[in-house]
């Protein structure tokens, strides 16, 4: 899962969709409804996260919780 802060700049986000087009199963991408500063505190960072790449969710109901 790929993860975009609502203010992620324009470039890398069509640069992101644009490669996750070209697989033959695409990453699931969710736009985060807060900023990057919002983003970077939810993962306990104090700075800004502007795309945020999960490989592996483990026992959290972090799917459940986006949908």
């Amino acid at each position: 899962m790929i993860i975009l802060a609502d203010n992620c700049p324009a470039n890398i986000e069509n640069k992101i969709r644009y490669q996750n087009s070209l697989l033959d199963d695409p990453i699931f991408l969710y736009k985060f409804n807060s900023s990057s500063w919002e983003l970077g505190l939810a993962c306990g960072k104090p700075f800004m996260v502007s795309t945020l790449g999960i490989y592996d969710e483990g026992d959290s109901d972090l799917l459940k919780l986006i949908k």
